[in-house]
């Protein structure tokens, strides 16, 4: 049995009676006329209070003290239970969103270094952003993450070369380093094990193996200025967006090059940034000149 809380001591105290003594043992009831606390079922004090006698209520907050500016004499306030966390203020969550795992971090590139935020919830906490992986006399342009091995990949324009290192720790190891002019988009298909690639001089989207072995050219034409791509491993698909000033769009295909399809050319102009959520199969995407947009991919 729990022991009684501060309301309901406070609360027998009073039915007790203010006088205490011998003739307090046998008081059934408060003396007329005297304030009692009242308390919900679980201890804490009811946000509203009462003093039937006194014709009088307002609100307390969770230790039980009035709150100023709320005692009325008609009708009983509205109160806010003070015991309750008050609901945070900001956009509302949806229902749909699944929050990230403990210890998930979001990796980005700033010029010569990749660095990375812990995610908490929904939350970023950038103060504790850290680096990962410092390349001075680099620009890393494109980040992508293999799950299984716990290995980060990145293209840097510099070299220009592909690359990749390990979170655990090691060497930098080049994947891709020939026949490459501006790779400024990469995916990693974490099941089959690929790597996909643009090319916004070449005009090219290429493939390979994590190695860099059995390389392959998807595609090479009607293309302008490709840049960001993503992999949907689950279906074996594959979005890339071309930023032609002329004629933005975001594409999509098959893995091995077919069915290639306009997904979006309308409404766009420069699309620099692009992210799928599998679980929701909502592809997103970000404009560098307007605002960020999702959009619904069907099967």
């Amino acid at each position: 049995e729990r022991e009684p809380s501060s309301c309901e001591r406070h609360r027998d105290s009073a039915a007790a009676g203010a006088s205490g003594g011998f003739l307090a043992f046998f008081r059934p009831r408060p003396p007329a006329g005297q304030y009692v606390p009242q308390c919900e079922e679980g201890g804490a004090y009811r946000p509203t209070q009462c003093h039937p006698a006194a014709g009088q209520c307002w609100c307390v907050d969770a230790q039980g003290q009035e709150v100023p500016n709320t005692r009325t004499t008609d009708t009983p306030p509205l109160c806010i239970d003070q015991a309750v966390a008050p609901l945070p203020v900001g956009p509302t969550p949806r229902p749909d969103v699944i929050p990230v795992a403990p210890g998930a971090r979001l990796l980005f590139a700033q010029s010569g270094k990749m660095e990375q935020i812990p995610l908490e919830g929904g939350a970023m906490r950038k103060e504790n952003t850290s680096t990962l992986l410092h390349i001075p006399d680099r620009v890393v342009i494109a980040v992508a993450f293999d799950c299984v091995d716990q290995t980060v990949y990145w293209s840097d324009i510099t070299g220009p070369a592909i690359s990749k290192a390990s979170l655990s720790g090691g060497d930098i190891t080049p994947v891709i380093t020939k026949d490459l002019e501006s790779p400024e988009g990469l995916a990693v298909d974490h099941v089959a094990r690929l790597l996909f690639w643009t090319d916004s001089v070449r005009d090219t989207v290429e493939v390979s193996r994590l190695d860099g072995s059995q390389r392959h050219l998807l595609f090479d034409t009607d293309l302008v200025n490709p840049r960001p791509i993503v992999t949907d491993p689950t279906y074996g698909r594959l979005y890339w967006a071309d930023w032609n000033r002329d004629g933005p769009k975001i594409e999509s295909a098959n893995m091995d090059g077919s069915e290639r399809t306009v997904l979006v050319k309308d409404n766009l102009a420069l699309p620099n940034a692009l992210t799928f959520d599998p679980e929701a199969q909502l592809l997103c995407w970000a404009d560098a000149a307007q605002t960020r947009r999702t959009l619904q991919i069907y099967f």
